[in-house]
């Protein structure tokens, strides 16, 4: 059996271990660093709290409001296209939602962790190769 270690890995106790990754926006006025992003392949989108993207630099106003269904019923989110982002050191392009609610849980989507794929991310496996 392989054992992989990561510069950054914590042990599985058995607790409430999630897959959560830094990804840092990447604005027109700052870079924004979110901790704690879910990896949640259950959603569609990178969405991150809509105050976030405005102190980076992004004029949530310019994007377009759409009817997003969640865990917890469907709220309005802001969508942005083609917003710069970074995680693990990588760069990319992708579209975005932004959560009305400043403490809604950020959460990493499939159109970001496709993005990944590009840059050596192996999706059967979950790890970097």
């Amino acid at each position: 059996m392989t054992t992989v270690n990561y510069a950054n890995s914590k042990s599985y106790t058995g607790g409430t271990l999630q897959p959560l990754a830094g990804v840092t926006l990447v604005g027109p006025h700052k870079n924004v660093l979110i901790k704690g992003v879910l990896v949640d392949t259950g959603a569609d989108l990178l969405q991150v709290p809509e105050a976030a993207a405005i102190q980076a630099g992004w004029m949530t106003s310019l994007g377009l409001k759409i009817p997003i269904g969640t865990a917890g019923g469907t709220t309005a989110m802001i969508k942005l296209a083609g917003v710069s982002i970074q995680i693990e050191g990588v760069s990319f392009v992708t579209d975005m939602l932004c959560h009305p609610d400043p403490y809604s849980r950020p959460l990493l989507g499939r159109a970001a962790l496709a993005g990944l794929i590009n840059f050596g991310f192996d999706p059967a496996n979950w790890l970097w190769v």
